[in-house]
């Protein structure tokens, strides 16, 4: 008698939980120091740095040295040179290259982790920031001469950079990712400014989004003394904003210093998710 396998359809209580966040922000708004309450909380962070600005995360993880140590960080920046008044690349463009060659397998030094696949949930990569990688991308098929013609060469750029973070958003990567972005307006046929992730040229920005199943922003509120700085989790009719959670569980906004550890134990169900206060800010 011929043996029949039966495949059982996964329960979604087994779905991973890892979280999939695009952090977007102007400069100086805080997406960079908003991740040391997850090295604060007792999270690994895997950081690929191309905006070589990781001094602020440092200083704020510097008085508590266990934290500090839960963050790795690999800097990731091309070579540049004058010539001719111009500000060219020295060499071939590797960072981006580099960045992915991670991603397939870490490695630092003797420190092997393998490839992003094989990472567990707890574990946190951090691309700081995909707006910069971005630009890492189009210098590096730039410097391959792809094509003379320049909208080729953005046009193989997004190309590397979607299907990079659609790899980074697939069932295939188990642990958590963060990508922060700068903002850039972007108007649309009917003239309309919205603010989407600052990527290269017009089309990928909007499309970024529907990669991710959360994303956030970080503000500056007030000014002088009185200044805070804040992440927000609604809309603002400039830049839209999502998470997977139900309506009013999230306060609209969450303090910088302690947000984004809140809002992960929200996501995972933990211990202190309760303590979020919903609807207020």
């Amino acid at each position: 008698m011929e043996r029949r396998e039966i495949h059982l359809m996964p329960k979604l209580s087994s779905h991973p939980r890892g979280v999939k966040l695009a952090l977007l922000g102007d400069s100086g708004s805080g997406k960079t120091g908003a991740l040391a309450s997850l090295a604060f909380a007792g999270r690994e962070l895997f950081i690929l740095d191309f905006d070589n600005g990781l001094d602020i995360l440092t200083q704020l993880l510097r008085s508590n040295p266990a934290a500090l140590d839960r963050v790795r960080a690999i800097t990731l920046t091309d070579k540049l040179k004058s010539i001719g008044g111009q500000i060219l690349p020295d060499g071939v463009p590797t960072a981006f290259s580099r960045a992915m060659n991670l991603l397939t397998n870490w490695t630092d030094g003797e420190e092997n982790l393998g490839p992003l696949t094989s990472w567990p949930a707890e574990r946190v990569l951090v691309i700081d920031s995909g707006s910069f990688m971005s630009k890492a991308a189009f210098r590096w098929m730039e410097a391959l001469g792809v094509s003379k013609d320049a909208r080729a060469v953005y046009g193989e750029a997004q190309k590397r950079i979607e299907n990079c973070i659609a790899l980074l958003c697939s069932d295939q990567v188990k642990c958590s990712v963060i990508v922060t972005f700068h903002i850039a307006l972007i108007d649309n046929e009917q003239g309309v400014f919205r603010g989407y992730p600052a990527t290269i040229g017009r089309a990928l920005g909007p499309e970024i989004p529907k990669y991710f199943n959360t994303v956030l922003q970080c503000r500056v509120r007030g000014v002088g003394a009185s200044l805070r700085r804040v992440i927000s989790t609604v809309p603002d009719g400039l830049v839209d904003l999502k998470a997977p959670v139900l309506p009013g569980s999230l306060p609209s906004e969450l303090p910088l210093e302690t947000g984004l550890d809140e809002f992960f134990k929200k996501l995972s169900g933990a211990p202190g998710a309760a303590t979020i206060p919903a609807n207020k800010p």
